[in-house]
């Protein structure tokens, strides 16, 4: 039996999409309804689905907050951590050691009124 490439996508507005740096095949994508719940906390209703070789999508979402009141997760990778995959939402910045199988929130510190200044201050982090 053939897959088709959208199966075990629930929800199919795409918004990030990250692959492992050691394996080409190992594919996470952040999906919800539509863009009402992608973008307004209020709304806000996003999922992290992963996908390896032709194997269906499959939600991956431990350690990651509740979908509802989550808005779509933006991805990070870097060719020396192979394995490794950022998130960032507005509910905070998260790292995957097993290639988004599994999250475990970064404890940083943010300035408020969200995520975005959060992450510029970590960009200008020195090496």
């Amino acid at each position: 039996m053939e897959i088709a490439p959208e199966d075990g996508l629930k929800h199919r507005y795409l918004v990030g999409v990250a692959v492992d740096p050691a394996d080409p095949d190992a594919v996470i994508v952040s999906a919800t309804d539509g863009p009402g719940s992608a973008y307004w906390p209020r709304s806000a209703e996003a999922y992290v689905y992963r996908k390896t070789g032709l194997k269906r999508w499959e939600q991956a979402m431990s350690g990651l907050p509740e979908s509802k009141g989550t808005t779509a997760t933006r991805f990070a990778t870097h060719a020396g951590e192979p394995g490794v995959i950022y998130a960032a939402n507005n509910r905070g910045l998260f790292r995957s050691g097993d290639a988004g199988r599994s999250w475990k929130a970064l404890d940083l510190h943010r300035p408020e009124p969200g995520l975005a200044d959060g992450v510029a201050a970590i960009a200008c982090l020195p090496e």
